[in-house]
């Protein structure tokens, strides 16, 4: 089931009056996991520039934490969707060449979900598995 999520991060700003959350793109409960998914690309940022880098594995935690408080703001009555395994998907588009520094973002992400998440993974544009 893919949730609206925009919808639910709206509701979630105007009952705390605040704009500016930062959060996933959408969301999807399959079975007994919450997969919170972020689209992004990285075409024409040039990851191996520091101060970029670092800039995407700041917003990328925000969007984790963002989306994991609204998600528990949401789901405070309904226990049986806080008790589900949660994953935060990054599915990206990339310039060829640059999985490795794809693997070391997701590395330094990972870093930051202190228990909030089952797992941090990558889903590369073309490629059938995660990361």
């Amino acid at each position: 089931m893919r949730l609206n999520f925009e919808e639910i991060a709206d509701e979630f700003q105007s009952h705390f009056r605040t704009r500016s959350i930062s959060h996933c793109d959408f969301v999807e409960v399959v079975g007994d996991r919450v997969i919170m998914v972020e689209e992004t690309r990285y075409i024409d940022k040039d990851l191996l520039e520091r101060d970029v880098y670092d800039a995407e594995v700041i917003e990328m935690v925000k969007k984790m934490w963002g989306s994991f408080a609204i998600a528990v703001w949401r789901w405070s009555e309904k226990p049986e969707m806080l008790s589900k395994e949660r994953y935060f998907i990054l599915k990206v588009k990339v310039k060829p060449g640059f999985e490795r520094t794809l693997a070391q973002l997701i590395k330094d992400v990972r870093k930051f979900k202190n228990g909030a998440y089952d797992d941090v993974k990558i889903k590369i544009a073309g490629d059938k598995e995660e990361r």
